[in-house]
């Protein structure tokens, strides 16, 4: 039987009430999170970060294709899709953020408003030709072409601690964007006559595009003693073209060598070149000529060339209940960056590293339900090219930024060990991990502040930085109809930083940063109705070896009950609760919250192809998205906007088209 088939997915009719009549990302996502990630539109990625976390008011349109299909008697098989999202986003955010200094702390108060939009078309195929019986050729390319346009107004004062009026300004930026990106993999896999022996060679490229044009307005006022009659006024205007150009392509060749029947010789070399040029030409307004002057502190041409060798060698080791592998990994690495401005080069940097580490992979699987693995490994990590940078940022002159040539990479090692236990006959599941990361040469930004108000960001490398985390995962029946889940969670990690004021450069602080959190979920089940109570925890905590008066204890504390009916004929009725309270934020940022949500579907048509829904989003008004960052030099809360309340309306239908 031959098969090709051909699927369409379309959003056909949504229909929104109540408080506001735009549609929204965060109640009809359909993949479009997953569409946008790894693409050159900045915007782009920002809005799916938004989407996941429902953040803003997103209103999208999507449709899509998928193909499947047999060819060359069935000794290949063509699949593929073609999907394409337009977006509107609106987002409107609170902050307040504490930044510490040496002696006491500063305080920044923003309101901003974030209109974006964008179309991306994507495209994704997958050949897969098996030869022969030994040999088999997979491509895999992908194209993404998509433009995008945003306009962000902001507003902001900086208080020394949270009193005296050091600043405000008003910011107008206005952004258009247009990028494509182009990837494709070839890989080429063949056994050998003895048994064991593989070899497989992988050739990759990508190809991407950004070109961003963008106009900042800033008026800035600096207040002298606090008197907000008694100022200094300062205004920026500034237009700036910049232009983002990356290439890159992979060799990867692995070769497996049987020595014994249980033990085998693995070797995998991989090389990588990549190539980043970035073209930024910044012009400033002129009050006197009125008119566009360039601005050579903000105009350069950075090019940055990197070359990596991977080696591993190494040997796997088969036991009855046991597989090992075991061996080391060598990466030599070069990097090669060119600075112009005008046209001239200003400075170049040359950089060869070596690393060596070591890896381990053991699996012990006591049975197909139980399973022990114990992970170590490491891997180098180069500064980014903005990091190497000693081109003095100005372009905001509240934080003024510069990079270090002399950085060197992060060597990280990583331990982890998964534990899993599936009880088929009890319907029981267990899943724990564990691990810990820990960087040598670890990059963080020095903030030195060189006038009240204004910053100054330099980054440096550090070692002491290290973290570990866990994860327990419990599920089981109590009896036929009620069953018990839990999750827990815990992080720790050790930061660094320093905190300064004007008259001091700055003074090591180190922080650590513990988060737990428990989801407990109690589940009763019919055939005519299923309830779930669920409670969810989550604490913050945060220490300073400096500034220990703003060490951190916060709560987030979730209940909520879930109760869902099945009635006859595919319909279903789903009402969802939850209570959300917060404690240890900043004054405004804890407001208790009253969730409630109602989904009504019906399944329609004999093929079941079709679904209508009713959704109420919201019912009680009450919906807020609150974030916490902590980090060892500030903390900040922010408020975000969210879908408002609403009701929709959606029709659903799915084509099929087979044959035979």
């Amino acid at each position: 039987m031959k098969l090709k088939k051909v699927t369409f997915i379309l959003l056909l009719l949504t229909v929104l009430c109540g408080c506001t009549a735009q549609p929204s990302n965060n109640t009809n996502n359909m993949g479009f999170s997953d569409m946008l990630k790894g693409l050159p539109s900045k915007i782009a990625s920002q809005v799916s970060q938004a989407s996941q976390r429902k953040k803003g008011i997103i209103s999208t349109h999507t449709g899509g294709v998928n193909y499947t299909d047999w060819l060359w008697n069935k000794k290949m098989k063509v699949s593929g899709n073609l999907f394409v999202a337009h977006f509107n986003r609106n987002e409107y955010r609170n902050l307040h953020r504490e930044n510490f200094q040496t002696n006491g702390f500063n305080t920044v108060n923003r309101e901003q408003n974030n209109d974006s939009r964008s179309t991306q078309l994507k495209t994704g195929w997958r050949f897969d030709y098996q030869l022969n019986e030994k040999t088999r050729i997979i491509f895999r390319p992908d194209i993404v072409w998509g433009n995008a346009a945003q306009s962000e107004k902001a507003f902001y004062q900086t208080l020394r601690a949270d009193t005296l009026l050091i600043d405000s300004a008003y910011i107008d930026n206005q952004s258009d964007e247009k990028n494509y990106f182009l990837n494709g993999v070839l890989t080429i896999s063949r056994n050998m006559q003895k048994k064991g022996r593989n070899l497989t060679a992988e050739i990759a490229g990508i190809l991407s595009h950004s070109n961003t044009d963008e106009d900042t307005r800033t008026d800035k006022k600096r207040f002298k003693d606090g008197n907000v009659a008694n100022f200094v006024p300062s205004s920026t205007i500034q237009n700036s073209d910049r232009i983002v150009d990356k290439n890159e392509y992979r060799l990867k060749l692995s070769y497996s060598e049987p020595i014994l029947p249980t033990l085998h010789f693995n070797l995998l070399y991989r090389f990588s070149r990549s190539t980043t040029v970035t073209d930024k030409d910044t012009r400033q307004w002129d009050t006197e000529t009125e008119q566009y002057l360039p601005l050579a502190s903000q105009t350069n041409r950075f090019e940055n060339v990197f070359n990596n060798h991977r080696i591993r060698l190494g040997i796997r080791k088969f036991w009855a209940k046991a597989n090992l592998r075991i061996g080391a990994t060598l990466e030599p690495s070069r990097m090669q960056s060119y600075n112009y401005r005008a046209d001239t080069l200003f400075y170049t940097i040359s950089k060869n590293t070596f690393h060596v580490s070591p890896y381990v992979n053991l699996v012990c699987p006591f049975s197909k339900e139980r399973i022990l693995k114990v992970e170590v490994s490491g891997n180098t990590r180069q500064p980014s090219g903005a990091q190497m940078q000693p081109v003095r940022d100005e372009s905001n002159p509240s934080y003024i930024r510069e990079g270090n040539p002399d950085l060197k990479p992060i060597m990280a090692t990583r331990f982890a060990l998964t534990y899993n236990d599936y009880d088929k006959k009890r319907q029981q599941t267990i899943t724990a991990t564990a691990g810990m990361n820990i960087e040598r040469n670890s990059i963080v930004n020095k903030v030195q502040y060189i006038d009240e108000g204004v910053r100054y960001s330099r980054p440096i490398n550090l070692n002491g930085i290290w973290g570990g985390y866990f994860t327990f995962m419990y599920s089981k029946p109590l009896n036929a109809y009620f069953r018990l889940s839990s999750f827990t969670t815990g992080n720790y990690d050790r930061r660094i930083t320093f905190l300064s004021d004007k008259d001091n450069a700055g003074e090591k602080n180190v922080s650590d940063n513990i988060r737990l959190r428990e989801r407990l979920r109690l589940t009763y089940r019919n055939k005519w109705f299923e309830l779930g109570i669920v409670e969810n925890i989550r604490y913050n905590y945060a220490g300073y070896s400096l500034q220990t008066e703003m060490n951190v204890n916060a709560f987030d504390i979730n209940t909520g009950a879930a109760l869902e009916f099945y009635f006859p004929k595919e319909i279903t009725l789903l009402v969802d609760y939850k209570y959300d309270v917060k404690t240890g934020y900043s004054d405004g940022f804890d407001t208790p919250q009253h969730l409630l949500d109602a989904r009504l579907n019906i399944t329609v048509f004999k093929n079941k192809q079709g679904t209508v829904s009713l959704r109420g989003h919201d019912i009680l008004g009450q919906r807020k998205v609150v974030s916490r960052t902590v980090r060892s030099n500030y903390i900040e809360d922010i408020l975000f906007s969210t879908q408002p309340r609403y009701v929709m309306l959606q029709f659903n239908y799915r084509f099929n088209s087979f044959s035979k």
